[in-house]
């Protein structure tokens, strides 16, 4: 007896041990954890699309939007609904770091309770929610090797599988999905199969295995005998067909999932409405009314009656499409919008709708209505809204530019849908226009997008032909073109992208061309150096214009070069003193300011700015700043220099005191005026002249300050330093030097 109830009294030790761990973790620990993920995921409201209690919004793939391309982070497009973004992360993030400080208590603490696979889940969960993949992976691969048959082991399977597939790890991932779908049929976990089961689906069409993504789902029918699954895994199976615009294979899969299985309420709608859409899309219009009929007379479905109204209004859509508008279909169908605009705003399945009718109006080249049903379809988060996103802004572009290539400015004349040039060849009566070109350019890369070659490659040609051949635009036009008929005229293409080379030898277009084509690196020349001597050339033979060309093309192309700054310096003075043009000198001196601000040329430029905005803007210019008694003898000083040297020396032996002494006089009286009439106006000269108020006038070196080296640009391009690296080269926009 005394031997029973010892036994007794430790089994009863025993048990009650376990008992009391269990019931403190889980009441201490393990139930605020698991309400917390319960609370995320609320806030995520993942519970909506688990426990769907709506009939899916499905669309037809146009394949023309690579939705992969839409993904900045690199993440699949299949994978993106599993992706929490930050700002949807940031309320609950607190929340996901208790679970995981309350998960490291129950492994660390009560490892030996029967709350540990479950935490692990929970703590793998919180990772995959703050985006931790490595952590989560980690969780995941702990639980299943723990616990391989445990409760939650299917679960940590998929997590671990949509972990991989959205790092892009493919043959890793699918190899755990298919061991997700063996331990799911093992425990029956069914709600898991499925979504395995889609996942393979998923990855088997981003690869363009069509016939693939069938297989999961024929191999799961065939290996149950359970109606019901048979028939969710049917109307799976039939809406990949219908996305993939097999309209005629869905129709059959549809018909089959009520006829042969048995779905739930939801299921047997479904399966019907797309039956009616499967079969308005191959023209069968009297089958689709039928079955809408048949939705619209049975009570069962009237919570879904706004569906059977937007199934409805697609089938008017469709017969419309087919030709049939004998009873003002149009009609009926701008009348019924407006019952859905009212009564159906945010319906999926509206949406969906939207797009449809926008697609319709782009394959009818009317991008003006196609712009305005994109817009409406993006409107909210739904099956089609990335592609709905990315239309409307393609269609955005295309409207946009052609506004600016209208038939009056360009030549154009609109002919079958697309607008046509009158004769690309014909340089006089269409003179380049940067705007032109570009717009011209943006519509090719449009088109491009949206697999349209041919209208690509016509605006292509258009952008070049609107083009100035000195502008590096040019460049992108002319290797724009030459990529794009390679196959059909190599002759042509190798010309233009020989004009690349030889028009923009060291900018990005001609280093890559000339790469292409297999030229040497000796090929380029030194151009900033050839173009800065050619502007001094011209320059010192009073042809400003074209020296003033020579300069710009130095720095527009090579603004990273030397040489740059000495040549918007030799713009800014050719304008000021030899065209007389004081606005453009002005808008020189402040871009030499601007993009150049340590080069010795951008010093001392705020009185000589400050001069010519007064005179420009017709204020009255203080007494300090009228300089032009100075800047004569600067001038004289210049062509003194370009005299003889027997001459120069002659002229400066006899002039020196005289010059030396006005110089002094004038510089005192420069600066001494200036300090007291710009003191309240400029901060900049305000700090300047307060060093200078302290100065020594009569110890400066007035003879070394006049050298006429110190205070004009060197000119002499054998002093010329090599460029620096000329392959990187960042052209500037020169929109505003050509309005000058």
């Amino acid at each position: 007896m005394k031997k029973i109830i010892l036994i007794l009294i430790l089994v009863f030790f025993t048990v009650g041990c376990g008992f009391w761990t269990n019931f403190t973790t889980y009441f201490n620990t393990y139930y605020n954890a698991e309400k917390l993920i319960d609370k995320t995921e609320q806030e995520f409201s993942y519970y909506d699309e688990k426990e769907r209690l709506q009939p899916r919004a499905l669309a037809p793939d146009y394949e023309i939007v690579d939705l992969d391309n839409l993904s900045q982070d690199g993440i699949p497009y299949f994978m993106q609904e599993f992706i929490i973004s930050q700002a949807k992360l940031q309320p609950v993030k607190v929340k996901l770091d208790s679970v995981l400080i309350k998960g490291s208590k129950i492994l660390a603490r009560k490892s030996k309770s029967d709350y540990v696979e479950g935490t692990l889940y929970l703590m793998a969960l919180a990772y995959f929610y703050k985006g931790e993949w490595l952590p989560s992976q980690v969780k995941c691969g702990e639980l299943i090797d723990v616990y391989p048959d445990g409760v939650k082991s299917p679960d940590a399977h998929l997590l671990f599988a949509k972990s991989l597939l959205i790092q892009r790890k493919w043959d890793y991932g699918l190899n755990m999905l298919s061991r997700t779908v063996d331990i799911a049929w093992q425990l029956e976990r069914y709600d898991i199969l499925s979504e395995a089961f889609r996942l393979q689906a998923d990855l088997s069409l981003y690869k363009g295995e069509k016939e693939e993504a069938m297989k999961p789902y024929l191999q799961a029918i065939s290996q149950t005998s359970n109606k019901e699954l048979q028939a969710k895994w049917q109307i799976e199976m039939a809406s990949l067909l219908y996305e993939l615009r097999q309209f005629d294979k869905a129709e059959m899969a549809f018909a089959k999932a009520n006829e042969a299985y048995r779905p739930d309420y939801l299921g047997m709608y479904e399966a019907y409405l797309y039956e009616a859409e499967s079969a308005a899309r191959q023209g069968k219009f009297y089958r689709a009314d039928e079955l809408l009929t048949l939705l619209e007379e049975d009570s069962k479905y009237e919570d879904w009656k706004d569906f059977t109204f937007i199934a409805r209004m697609d089938l008017l859509r469709l017969k419309v499409k087919d030709g049939d508008d004998t009873n003002g279909v149009n009609e009926q169908i701008l009348k019924a919008e407006a019952v859905a605009d009212t009564a159906y705003p945010n319906n999926k399945l509206y949406k969906v709708y939207q797009y449809e009718r926008a697609m319709e109006s782009y394959f009818a080249s009317d991008y003006a209505n196609a712009e305005n049903y994109f817009a409406r379809s993006r409107s909210m988060r739904s099956t089609v809204f990335s592609q709905s996103n990315a239309m409307y802004s393609y269609m955005t572009s295309i409207n946009k530019n052609r506004k600016i290539l209208n038939n009056d400015r360009v030549g154009l004349r609109e002919h079958g849908g697309i607008t046509q040039l009158t004769d690309l060849s014909n340089t006089y009566t269409t003179p380049p226009s940067k705007e032109m070109s570009n717009a011209a350019y943006n519509i090719a890369r449009t088109y491009e997008k949206l697999k349209q070659p041919d209208s690509m490659l016509y605006y292509y040609e258009v952008a070049l032909e609107r083009s100035d051949t000195s502008q590096i635009d040019n460049a992108r036009y002319l290797y724009a073109v030459a990529i794009n008929i390679q196959g059909k005229n190599p002759r042509r293409a190798d010309s233009l992208l020989q004009l690349v080379v030889d028009r923009f030898p060291l900018t990005e277009y001609g280093v890559a061309t000339s790469k292409m084509l297999g030229f040497t690196e000796a090929y380029a020349l030194d151009s900033a150096k050839e173009y800065f001597k050619s502007g001094t050339d011209l320059r010192q033979q009073k042809m400003f214009r074209e020296s003033i060309n020579e300069y710009k093309n130095c720095f527009q192309y090579f603004p990273e070069n030397s040489l740059a700054p000495k040549a918007v310096y030799s713009v800014a003075f050719i304008f000021e003193n030899g065209l007389n043009k004081l606005d453009s000198a002005l808008y020189y001196y402040k871009l030499l300011q601007e993009k150049y601000p340590t080069s010795e040329f951008a010093k001392e430029l705020d009185l000589s700015i400050l001069y010519l905005d007064n005179k420009v803007n017709g204020t009255e210019i203080p007494d300090s700043l009228t300089y032009d008694k100075m800047k004569k003898k600067l001038v004289a000083l210049e062509e003194l220099n370009n005299l003889p040297i027997q001459i120069q020396n002659y002229k400066r032996n006899e002039e020196k005191k005289s010059l030396l002494e006005k110089a002094k006089s004038s510089f005192k009286e420069f600066f001494n005026e200036t300090l007291e009439s710009t003191t309240n106006k400029i901060d900049s000269a305000k700090a300047k002249y307060n060093e200078l108020k302290e100065m020594d006038l009569d110890s400066l070196n007035f003879q070394e300050m006049l050298d006429p080296k110190q205070l004009l640009p060197d000119q002499d391009s054998t002093k010329i330093d090599a460029p620096k690296d000329s392959t990187k080269i960042e052209i500037m926009e020169s929109d505003s030097l050509k309005s000058k």
